[in-house]
């Protein structure tokens, strides 16, 4: 039991590398019990040409979402970004995502505005106006001290305020599209 359990350890990680072995792991085995229990259901000794096909048609069927999922997580992990933001010389470590819809910017110095969920004391707010679906507001901002994404810093930003919680996969920051060019 102990060899069959690393030799399959061994395949996944000859197979996928060491990045997310866990749940490699667990669609391995998750296939193997589905084609087992599968041949098991229809142990039929006399129709091997039935169990052939039923084989055939359930392997892709799993590969299928077993891809679907990998690349799904690629490309959330794909638009994923750090973000390291200093106001007041307090450095808050974000992870953010861009929002190709985020075109938000100051009314006189077209400053693009990054959205997050922070709660910090500043006397110096900057209010900018916006317009999203049917709803217009002004969002309080703040100029940072400094802003890195990904270890490349940015000048010509806001940082505004959201009124709501960001519930967005773990993110809670939302980069403005003009920095999607800058930074792939």
């Amino acid at each position: 039991m102990i060899l069959k359990g690393m030799i399959s350890i061994l395949m996944i990680i000859i197979s996928f590398g060491f990045h997310n072995i866990g749940k490699n792991l667990f669609y391995f085995y998750l296939i193997s019990i589905i084609i087992g229990g599968s041949i098991y259901l229809l142990d039929l000794d006399e129709n091997y040409y039935f169990q052939m096909m039923s084989i055939l048609i359930l392997t892709p069927s799993i590969i299928f979402i077993f891809i679907k999922d990998i690349n799904h997580t690629k490309q959330m992990n794909h638009n994923k970004y750090l973000v390291d933001i200093t106001i007041k010389k307090k450095v808050y470590h974000l992870e953010g995502f861009i929002d190709t819809g985020n075109l938000l910017t100051s009314p006189f110095k077209k400053e693009s505005v990054i959205l997050v969920n922070l709660k910090v004391d500043t006397k110096k707010i900057i209010y900018v106006p916006y317009k999203a679906l049917n709803t217009k507001g002004v969002i309080p901002c703040t100029k940072p001290d400094k802003v890195e994404i990904n270890h490349k810093e940015f000048h010509n930003c806001l940082i505004g305020f959201a009124k709501d919680k960001l519930e967005l996969n773990g993110y809670n920051c939302i980069l403005p599209n003009i920095f999607k060019e800058e930074l792939c």
